[in-house]
């Protein structure tokens, strides 16, 4: 049986330190670009009147409620990769099913 394998454990600790690592890279990058973006955003807000911000708006909710259906491609997205994680996991175990 591929749970009773003396590797599996080691295997599923380096599942969990590549996911880990993954996850702390992305969090370290989506800080470092709200960071980037933060005085450009200040400056933009203080530039703005209140019309433009209205109309604006607006467009936002009305492209939204149009085409909203095209956000479903990040959820496309996420579906796949979680997919491609199983089917890793999936290898490993029919790799360690086959050793000695």
């Amino acid at each position: 049986m591929v749970l009773a394998s003396p590797h599996f454990p080691d295997i599923m600790f380096m599942l969990t330190l590549w996911k880990s690592q993954i996850i702390t890279e992305k969090h370290r990058q989506a800080i470092h670009g709200v960071g980037e973006t933060q005085e450009p955003y200040q400056k933009l807000t203080k530039s703005l009147c209140q019309s433009d911000i209205e109309e604006w708006t607006k467009a936002s909710e009305r492209a939204e409620f149009e085409c909203g259906n095209l956000l479903d491609i990040y959820q496309l997205k996420m579906d796949k990769g979680e997919l491609i994680l199983k089917l890793e996991f999936g290898l490993i175990l029919i790799i360690l099913q086959h050793q000695p």
